[in-house]
């Protein structure tokens, strides 16, 4: 069975952005990035998959997280996600993936009428 976290604290730098991880025990030393994004509609939440020895280990963008990853996609930042130990691994394709994601997204009941409009509000109001 896969792990689940979600991504907290951000920090936003010139070049790049940082998201930490919500479980001080766990360690990304050993996963790497799967560079793929899930939706979870029941959630409200973008993942992003990491593989490791026992299967994939998913880290969750929670709505709250939205402005920072839209703000990520427009100017072009790489992202990046730490544990407690200060490990470091980019999520690669981040950007490519959520923006097909939120395109494919943008009025399309079929991801749910919530969701739908969580993402047009996030992403598609400055638009």
């Amino acid at each position: 069975m896969a792990n689940r976290y979600n991504v907290t604290f951000f920090e936003d730098q010139e070049s790049e952005a940082s998201f930490k991880i919500d479980d001080n025990a766990l360690s990304i030393k050993n996963l790497e990035p799967a560079e793929r994004v899930l939706v979870d509609s029941d959630n409200m939440a973008f993942i992003y998959l990491f593989d490791g020895e026992e299967g994939y280990t998913y880290f969750g963008f929670q709505k709250d997280t939205w402005p920072m990853l839209n703000m990520m996609i427009k100017n072009d930042k790489k992202v990046y996600i730490l544990d407690n130990e200060n490990n470091k691994k980019e999520l690669i394709q981040l950007k490519e993936e959520m923006e097909y994601l939120i395109e494919n997204i943008n009025g399309n009941a079929n991801y749910g009428v919530d969701l739908v409009s969580a993402v047009e509000e996030v992403f598609f109001a400055s638009a």
